[in-house]
């Protein structure tokens, strides 16, 4: 690997690394005031699609995690414009008019919002895997990611269905701490990682000199 090609995956590593632990920053701070905390969600929101998009595109073809592959790199995209998308869809959704019931759309729509998510980010791990771009065995890091932030999901979809009205919510709440406690680790952990791979590539080992005999 050329020099040239280490400072770029620096940079574009580094930065998304970077995005993505100020997103995870910035959704800490829910104990500011109401207005300055829907100002920094949207902040928050905004570095980790940017994150998704630097990962998908690099600054170079040769930094993209997906090489630009279509099916990885739309991935990838696509799910950004999602998790953009989100809170104004659901601030849209819940602006109609009140009443007892919630509106079919917003039935629709939480109904396809994880689902979705799921099958992009699943898309995109795939790909970043199979692709001989992120160095070995941390290819496979965001794959590892999904499966975990998969577990309190899942259990939540069950326990969900098996509740009633008279249902104690103590063990919905310890999942819900769970899964934001998993996403938190899980977003610390992949840019960690992308920013330590950034300073690997960066700083290549030293081929060992070879000395013509003869």
């Amino acid at each position: 690997m050329t020099s040239s090609q280490g400072g770029a995956f620096r940079h574009t590593w580094f930065v998304g690394g970077s995005f993505l632990l100020g997103s995870l920053v910035l959704g800490w701070n829910s104990h500011l005031p109401s207005p300055v905390v829907s100002v920094i969600s949207v902040l928050g929101t905004m570095l980790f699609a940017a994150a998704l998009l630097v990962f998908a595109f690099g600054f170079r073809r040769a930094e993209s995690v997906t090489a630009r592959r279509p099916l990885g790199t739309a991935a990838l995209t696509i799910l950004a414009v999602w998790v953009l998308l989100s809170p104004l869809l659901t601030d849209v959704l819940l602006s109609g008019p009140i009443e007892n019931e919630p509106s079919s759309a917003l039935i629709v729509y939480s109904l396809i919002d994880p689902y979705l998510r799921f099958a992009l980010a699943l898309v995109a791990a795939m790909q970043v895997g199979r692709t001989p771009v992120v160095p070995a065995p941390w290819n496979w890091a965001p794959a590892w990611a999904l499966a975990v932030l998969t577990v309190p999901w899942v259990l939540g979809q069950v326990v969900t269905a098996g509740t009633s009205p008279e249902s104690d919510p103590t063990l919905m709440m310890y999942l819900t701490a769970f899964d934001a406690l998993a996403r938190s680790i899980c977003t610390v952990v992949l840019g960690v990682v992308a920013i330590l791979l950034a300073d690997r590539v960066r700083r290549p080992a030293r081929q060992p000199s070879h000395v013509a005999v003869g």
